[in-house]
C-alpha cells in the first residue's frame, strides 16, 4: 500500500523533470525543415544585434526550394528606408547529438547559423549565428507572422534569455511594422 502511494507521488516528479530536461534538447533537421515549411512571413521579433534595423522579415519564395535549400525574401526599416534583399538558407544534417547546419548567404556574405530552440505552439524558433569577421555569438528569435498577429511568443522569450544568455535582446518587430 505504501508503495503504491509513494509511487503515485515519484510519477508525476519524474514526469516534471522529464518536460523540465526537454529544454536540453537539440533541435532536428525535421523541425527546421517544419518551421520553414510556411508560406507566411517570418519575422525577427528580437535580436541581440542593435536596433539599426526594424521590421526585419522573411518570406519564402515559392516554388524555389528543396528540403535542404530555401530562397527567401528579407525587407527591412532603417534610417535610410526600405531594403529588399534576396537570402539563400541551406541546411546540412550533422552527426548525432550537434544541431544541423545553416548557411545563409546574401550576395557574397555568407553567415552560419545555429538552430537552437523550436516551439511548436508559439511557431518561433532562437537561431544563434557569429558575423564573418567577428567573435562574439549573436542571437534572435524568428517568429511567424500568424503568431504575431494573435499573441505573443512568451516561452520563447523565456528560452531566450536562457540560450542567449548576457545577450542584450532589442525588439525589431512592432504591431506598426508597414507589411
Amino acid at each position: 500500500m505504501y508503495f503504491l502511494l509513494a509511487l503515485a507521488f515519484l510519477v508525476p516528479s519524474v514526469r516534471a523533470i522529464s518536460e523540465e530536461s526537454k529544454n536540453d534538447d537539440i533541435p532536428t533537421l525535421g523541425e527546421v525543415i517544419d518551421f520553414f515549411n510556411t508560406t507566411e512571413k517570418i519575422w525577427v521579433y528580437t535580436s541581440s544585434e542593435g536596433p539599426e534595423r526594424q521590421c526585419l522579415s522573411i518570406k519564402k519564395i515559392s516554388g524555389e526550394d528543396n528540403a535542404m535549400k530555401y530562397r527567401f525574401t528579407q525587407e527591412y526599416l532603417d534610417n535610410t528606408g526600405t531594403h529588399t534583399q534576396t537570402l539563400t538558407v541551406r541546411l546540412t544534417a550533422k552527426s548525432s547529438g550537434k544541431p544541423p547546419g545553416m548557411t545563409v548567404t546574401s550576395g557574397r556574405k555568407t553567415t552560419r547559423y545555429t538552430p537552437k530552440k523550436f516551439n511548436v505552439n508559439e511557431q518561433c524558433g532562437i537561431f544563434s549565428f557569429n558575423r564573418p569577421g567577428k567573435k562574439e555569438k549573436q542571437c534572435e528569435v524568428y517568429v511567424w507572422h500568424n503568431t504575431v498577429m494573435r499573441t505573443t511568443p512568451e516561452v520563447c522569450f523565456k528560452e531566450v534569455d536562457v540560450v542567449c544568455e548576457g545577450l542584450k535582446k532589442y525588439q525589431l518587430y512592432s504591431s506598426s511594422c508597414p507589411w
